[in-house]
């Protein structure tokens, strides 16, 4: 995931906007209908949805948290 890139760089701000991105997707099912795949081995299931999202949610959670360390660490907040 580009999100987890991100935030093993320090770039939580932009993690957590890459995952707020993602699970504002209503429809994520539509996002595949889009791509030039002509047969997908495997469809996009409901439980697949919401493991990427809980993973997700997981991420921005992590994300907050390093950031939030990163700053005591720094002192830039007390």
């Amino acid at each position: 995931m580009h999100a987890q890139n991100l935030t093993r760089n320090n770039q939580f701000d932009t993690a957590i906007q890459e995952c707020e991105l993602a699970l504002s997707i209503e429809n994520p099912i539509e996002c595949e209908s889009t791509l030039s795949i002509e047969n997908p081995i495997d469809p996009i299931k409901d439980d697949d949805i919401k493991r990427v999202k809980t993973e997700l949610r997981e991420l921005i959670a992590t994300a907050k948290m390093s950031k939030l360390k990163k700053l005591v660490k720094n002192k830039s907040i007390t």
